[in-house]
């Protein structure tokens, strides 16, 4: 009688063993969702809608770390860099060797109905269901790996006090536009930050550098068939070399995260050619000898705080940032300085004017016969405006 009781106990719990086993391995087979990734830009511009990244970039990189047991695994990050690529198709892509000859749906389509366009990385990593936080860090362009990192904390750095993030004053635009189209932006830096815990994580990036852009226009009232131009425009006195730490920030923006040593850049338009030296205002062909209503300077710089000057406008050279404007009405030259804060602040008793991050700004150059003047407008990329009326 015992043993037979014995019997029945026994088969009892094994039964419930397998029962037990079955059920968790289904459990786990059931919870292996792969991360994927939604990315998504903030407005480039006032004329220019996109906000998909993969319209100005079509790789990012990405930080991860999950959190287990109250304890951040910084040990084996669930992502240490890697590339996410936007396929429009299905294809190797440059994130697959072509030695190992696959596809995004070789891969992925063990895991899930692959769909196109979408964004995909190489050796899929999946959800952790015991994880109570993750954190994900995201920066573009990928080329900017050497100058970025990113901890567990959420906390972007570009560059160092050591080596710090060096702007190259370029001009971003070929030639001198109408409108300010997306046109590159080689320079710029875009970063986001989520700690989404669904399986498409969604990163919104924005801007980390201010944009600055020059248009120069006709004054309405000039008669003369002299020629108008504009020899040279630039910015001067701003800080070009900087590094950047997202922990830094304050709940005023940009300008805390970023730390701008003294070395400085200047910024210049340049001429049009060998053959012109500068921008023609009065010419007969729009943008080749006529330059009234054109951008001609866009340009990315460090966020940074501008300080007003006790004179608006002088002969010499300002020590706060500024604008220099050289031009000849015929062949009379006139030039002169201009505070850049106090363009910008207008009549308002503040004493700066902060450039930020993910911010454009667009100073507006009137050229004619009465003294040089400016308006401005502020706006994310926003844009601001700025005019200046040079005679």
């Amino acid at each position: 009688m015992k043993k037979y009781l014995l019997i029945i106990a026994a088969t009892a719990l094994t039964m419930i063993g397998c029962t037990s086993n079955d059920t968790l391995k289904q459990d786990v087979s059931n919870e292996k969702i792969p991360f994927t990734f939604s990315a998504y830009s903030s407005k480039p511009t006032k004329a220019d809608t996109h906000n998909n990244l993969n319209f100005f970039y079509t790789k990012f990189n990405v930080y991860g770390w999950k959190k287990v047991n109250g304890t951040w695994n910084t040990t084996n990050p669930v992502f240490d860099n890697v590339t996410n690529e936007y396929f429009t198709a299905d294809g190797k892509g440059s994130i697959y060797p072509a030695a190992e000859q696959l596809t995004v749906a070789g891969e992925w389509g063990t895991i899930q109905a692959t769909q196109f366009p979408a964004w995909y990385y190489k050796d899929i990593r999946f959800w952790d269901k015991f994880a109570t936080n993750y954190q994900f860090c995201a920066y573009v362009p990928v080329t900017a790996s050497s100058d970025v990192a990113c901890t567990h904390l959420g906390v972007i750095t570009i560059g160092t006090s050591a080596n710090p993030v060096t702007v190259d004053p370029k001009d971003l635009m070929a030639t001198p536009a109408t409108t300010l189209a997306y046109t590159g932006f080689d320079y710029d830096y875009m970063t986001a930050t989520s700690t989404d815990m669904t399986s498409a994580v969604n990163l919104v990036f924005t801007h980390e550098l201010a944009k600055f852009n020059v248009k120069l226009i006709l004054d309405p009232t000039i008669t003369t068939n002299q020629d108008v131009v504009v020899d040279e425009v630039s910015l001067k006195n701003l800080n070009g070399t900087s590094y950047y730490e997202s922990n830094n920030e304050s709940a005023a923006g940009y300008l805390s995260g970023w730390k701008t040593p003294s070395t400085e850049v200047e910024y210049k338009a340049d001429g049009v050619g060998a053959a012109t030296t500068g921008y023609k205002l009065n010419g007969a062909n729009a943008g080749t000898d006529n330059f009234d209503g054109y951008y001609v300077m866009e340009r990315l710089m460090i966020p940074q705080s501008a300080a007003k000057a006790t004179d608006d406008n002088k002969i010499t050279e300002f020590t706060e940032p500024c604008v220099y404007v050289k031009y000849t009405i015929g062949s009379e030259p006139f030039e002169g300085y201009y505070a850049l804060a106090n363009l910008f602040i207008g009549t308002n008793a503040d004493n700066s004017f902060n450039f930020q991050g993910g911010n454009e700004y667009t100073l507006n150059i009137t050229v004619g016969p009465r003294p040089i003047y400016f308006t401005t407008e502020v706006t994310t990329w926003v844009n601001h405006d700025a005019a200046l009326a040079a005679d």
